[in-house]
């Protein structure tokens, strides 16, 4: 069994406003029926009726990302929140085996990609400076 994490931004006033945080709650819902221990991961506790719903929908509470550090993922998948360097550091501190997984969609993988076909200086993101 696999410890994973995937983010959410639990600020949205509810898990049906934002697109990418509907895919978190079921990719989350999908994992953990795979038999892994999965969490949902957020920068806050954020919005009650946020939270609620993703309890109601998928069993998982959102806990927040500081004190989720020491649990020692083995996969943390970013949707609708990136991790800081700060935090990315602390997880492979945590478990240096961890994987991050980005999910780029929406207005940052076109900024990104603009980037990429017209030659733009290296646009800054989430792995820009991991090796």
């Amino acid at each position: 069994m696999m410890k994973i994490a995937v983010t959410v931004n639990s600020n949205q006033t509810s898990i049906w406003s934002s697109g990418i945080n509907q895919n978190g709650a079921y990719l989350a819902k999908m994992l953990q029926e795979g038999v892994h221990s999965v969490d949902n991961l957020s920068q806050t506790k954020g919005n009650y009726s946020f939270v609620k719903e993703v309890k109601d929908l998928i069993g998982l509470d959102i806990v927040e990302i500081s004190e989720a550090i020491d649990v020692g993922y083995d996969v943390v998948i970013q949707l609708g929140l990136a991790l800081s360097k700060e935090y990315h550091d602390k997880f492979i501190l945590s478990n240096p085996k961890m994987k991050l997984v980005a999910y780029k969609c929406g207005n940052d993988f076109l900024t990104d990609m603009e980037a990429i076909i017209f030659g733009n200086e290296k646009r800054e993101n989430a792995f820009s400076d991991r090796g």
